[in-house]
Parts: C-alpha cells; sequence; structure tokens
C-alpha cells in the first residue's frame, strides 16, 4: 500500500506505478484494479463508506459526475480516467435523480421498492419531468464508481466520499410535489382532526427514504439541489419574502429540512446532508441548522448587463461569502455548514451565455499552447476559468479557511468537461491544478501528462498566478 503522508493544510497522497510504456501501465493498472474489485466482498465497500462518512477531510476538492459521463466498467481506458480522477479528488458527487413523492404515501411500497422505481427511470417522469438514467443504475454506473473507490483505496489507503444529488435542473420536480402533499395531507388532518402521526408524515418518509438511499449505496450524504420554480428556486431575493404565499413556502421547506435532519441523526447514523444554493436566493436562517455543507454555484453569477459580462468573477464570489458570514443566525459560526465554492469546466459566449457553452476540452482543443500557464481566459469570445484562475480560487478558498470563515472546500462542474490527460486516460487538467493548489501532490506515473505524445497535455509546470480578476 502506498503511504500518505499529513501536513499542516495540506494532504500528500503517493502513489506508485510502473514506469512501462502509457499503453502498457494502464492496461496493467486497469487490469490489477478490476483484480482486486472482484477479489474485495461488498463488505469491504461498506467499510471504505463507513470510513469515508467519518473521516472529513481538511479542505474539500469535490466534483460532480452525471450519469452521462460515468464510464463503462468494460472500456479500460474510460475506467482508468474515473480511476485516476479519484486520486485528485475527496468528494464525488453523483447527478443526479428526482423522486415520485406520492410513492412515499402508497403503503404497499416499501422503500427499496421506491428506490427501483427511481433506478428504472420513472420517477422523473411521474414528477412531470422528462425520463433520464438514474446514476444509481448498479450495473452500468455504480459498479465503476466502487471500481475507483476500491482503486483510491488500494493506492492510497483512503476513502473517496461519495454522495447522490436529488434534483437539479429538470430533475427537482419531485421538491415541488412533495410540498404540494404535504400541505394537502396536513390540511386533510386538520379537516378530519387526526393527532399529528409522526410516522406517516410526508417529511419523514422523505427523509426515511434518504437514509435508506445512503444504507443501499453505501453513500458519505445526499446534495439536495432544489432548482424548481415552487421550492427553494422561488425564494429569489435575500432578505424577507415577499408575500405570504412565499411565507408558507418558507415555513414548510424550514420544517421539511429539520425533519430530514433529525431523521440522518437519529440513532446515531452519521450521513450528511448538502445543500445547493445559487445566486440571489434567499436561504431562511433556521435552515443552517439543518445541512452540514452549502454548495455555492458560484459559475452561476453573472452581471445583470450582457454587454459588459464578466463570468466568474472574484468580486461576486467574494460577495457571496461574506452574505453567508453576514446572514442573521442564531448558529454560532463554528455550527454553521461549511460551504464550498464551485468553478466551471466550461466557458461561455459572452453574446450568448446562456446558449452558447462550450467545455473546457472543447476550448482547449481549439487552442494552440505551449504549456497550462499560457492559456488565456478567454479564447474566441468564450470565457473561460483557465488553470491559473482555477488556482486562484483555490487559494482564495483556502485563505478564507485559514481566517475561520466558514469555507471548507471548492467544487467543479462537472469532471466531465474537464481536458482528460494521457489520451482520455488520465485525471482532467483543471482538477489536477486544483488539487495541487489544494496541497493534494499525487505522484501518479501512470498519470503523468503525455508530453512526448502531445505537448499540449503537459502538466502543469508552474505555480505562477494569473493578473487576471477571478
Amino acid at each position: 500500500m502506498v503511504q500518505l503522508q499529513q501536513q499542516p493544510q495540506r494532504r500528500r497522497m503517493t502513489s506508485s506505478f510502473s514506469s512501462c510504456s502509457l499503453c502498457y501501465c494502464w492496461w496493467v493498472a486497469w487490469l490489477a484494479s478490476l483484480l482486486f474489485l472482484a477479489s474485495s466482498s461488498s463488505s469491504s465497500f461498506a467499510v471504505a463508506a463507513e470510513e469515508a462518512k467519518n473521516s472529513e477531510p481538511d479542505f474539500i476538492v469535490g466534483g460532480y459526475l452525471p450519469e452521462y459521463r460515468i464510464p463503462n466498467i468494460k472500456h479500460p481506458s474510460e475506467a482508468a480516467w474515473l480511476n485516476a480522477t479519484s486520486l485528485y479528488l475527496t468528494d464525488l458527487y453523483l447527478f443526479s435523480t428526482d423522486f415520485d413523492p406520492a410513492l412515499l404515501l402508497d403503503k404497499s411500497k416499501s422503500l427499496d421498492d421506491i428506490i427501483d422505481n427511481m433506478l428504472n427511470d420513472h420517477s422523473t417522469a411521474a414528477a412531470g419531468g422528462a425520463q433520464k438514467i438514474c446514476c444509481l443504475d448498479r450495473q452500468r454506473h455504480m459498479v465503476s464508481v466502487q471500481h475507483a473507490q476500491a482503486f483510491r483505496r488500494e493506492q492510497t489507503g483512503t476513502a473517496l466520499r461519495v454522495w447522490l444529488t436529488i434534483g437539479g435542473a429538470d430533475r427537482s420536480h419531485g421538491f415541488g410535489k412533495l410540498l404540494e402533499l404535504q400541505q394537502a395531507q396536513q390540511r386533510q388532518k386538520a379537516e378530519n382532526n387526526i393527532n399529528d402521526d409522526t410516522e406517516d408524515d410526508l417529511f419523514v418518509l422523505f427523509g426515511n427514504l434518504l437514509v435508506r438511499l445512503c444504507q443501499r449505496f453505501e453513500l458519505t450524504g445526499i446534495v439536495l439541489d432544489d432548482q424548481h420554480p415552487q421550492g427553494l428556486n422561488s425564494l429569489v431575493e435575500i432578505g424577507t419574502p415577499r408575500n405570504m404565499q412565499k411565507l408558507v413556502r418558507v415555513t414548510q421547506i424550514i420544517q421539511c429540512f429539520q425533519t430530514v435532519h433529525q431523521q440522518f441523526t437519529r440513532q446515531g447514523q452519521q450521513y450528511q446532508l448538502a445543500l445547493t444554493m445559487r445566486p440571489g436566493v434567499w436561504l431562511p436562517s433556521r435552515l443552517w441548522q439543518s445541512v452540514q455543507y452549502v454548495h455555492l454555484m458560484a459559475y452561476d453569477m453573472y452581471a445583470p448587463n450582457p454587454k459588459a459580462l464578466e463570468l466568474h468573477v472574484k468580486p461576486a464570489v467574494e460577495a457571496a461569502v461574506k452574505q453567508i458570514l453576514d446572514h442573521p443566525s442564531s448558529l454560532p459560526q463554528q455550527d454553521r455548514p461549511k460551504l464550498l465554492l464551485g468553478f466551471p469546466a466550461f466557458g461561455r459566449e459572452r453574446k450568448a451565455p446562456f446558449q452558447n457553452v462550450q467545455t473546457f476540452g472543447e476550448l482547449y482543443d481549439s487552442m494552440s499552447v505551449q504549456d497550462l500557464t499560457s492559456i488565456p481566459n478567454e479564447w474566441n469570445n468564450f470565457v473561460l476559468d483557465s488553470p491559473n484562475v482555477v488556482q486562484q480560487k483555490v487559494e482564495y478558498a483556502l485563505q478564507q479557511q485559514q481566517q475561520q470563515s466558514v469555507v471548507q472546500g471548492i467544487f467543479m462542474w462537472e469532471l466531465g468537461q474537464d481536458k482528460k490527460t494521457n489520451q482520455g486516460s488520465g485525471a482532467g487538467i483543471l482538477l489536477q491544478t486544483a488539487a495541487q493548489a489544494a496541497g493534494i501532490v499525487v505522484d501518479d506515473n501512470d498519470n503523468n501528462n503525455d508530453s512526448n505524445n502531445n505537448k499540449k497535455d503537459d502538466e502543469p509546470t508552474s505555480s505562477s498566478t494569473a493578473k487576471d480578476e477571478l
């Protein structure tokens, strides 16, 4: 087993590989890790999952992985990419699934029945959205994720924390329906003079469902990404809600999160809850008590004037951090949820930022650069986060953490948009940059950039910082 050395505010991960040719190396690494997975019992994954839950990193480097990016374990180069990527992450966020809350009221269905419904792609359509392939498909997806977990554990002796995202974009219909059904349930109980029965309370059942998801798939926790127009997304102003309808909705949302948190913590459960936050969304102070992490979608911050569009700027991120720190709350600062700052692996066109988007990998392939420090922050009218900008953002997050801020790390949206190294089998350029800036150093000969075959795939060789604003 390779050694992992701890340093103040920094972690060093060292992994030893053969120095043979590139092709031979990743074939051997893939075969060895596949044999390791085959020889590991399901209990070994349970041990790794339990260790991941109970060991919070000093500084989080996370990445979202949509189901359409999860590699096929049968393809060695794809599996090698996720394995190599796992060495640079502390947390992996699987994206995503919706749910049909009406099934929670069907007493003929167990929690596993409802989860099976989610896996079979019915719940999203039932909740009003389009059918999607769920990222929890054990045959196609979870086996690849568990393979990467086993690989990382074998190479570093540490566990990769894995989370499931509920919601996001057109997969948030379940949240709106959950609130509607719970309101109807409470109204019916009041009309019939029925005493409140916590066992059949819809929010309690929802919390039980999330706990069962964590148990069944050995997850660290759940990320709730509520983008439904009648959910958290409706709270679009900092301050007091505009009208009574929103106030009722706020009360419901707080009650929902508090109930889920109670279900997560009862009987010693150590599962964790995270919440996504978008610019301008008002979060009630009582909500802080129910979540451990808040994912700040900093890459969605835009200047209001498209002609003066500045994407992902440092002042906007700083303003958001200040907004959270200054938010009135009865909680001491040390007990507030930890904030993770998001950065993009994509670029937006200045003229049409919402319509025209290209991944960092696509933009990089269209450039002609000698080394990573020369990658510009704007290319062909697309504004992007270059490696230098990513480094600055990580350094900013570390600075905030050292100042006893609530900032605890960073995350990327999303891993598959990065520029893969080693001809597609190595971790992405931006992820490597972020990890190195955070103090994660992977001595990984198998993941070294293939400088002989592709000069543009050189690993970052300079820690110089761009003078451009974030």
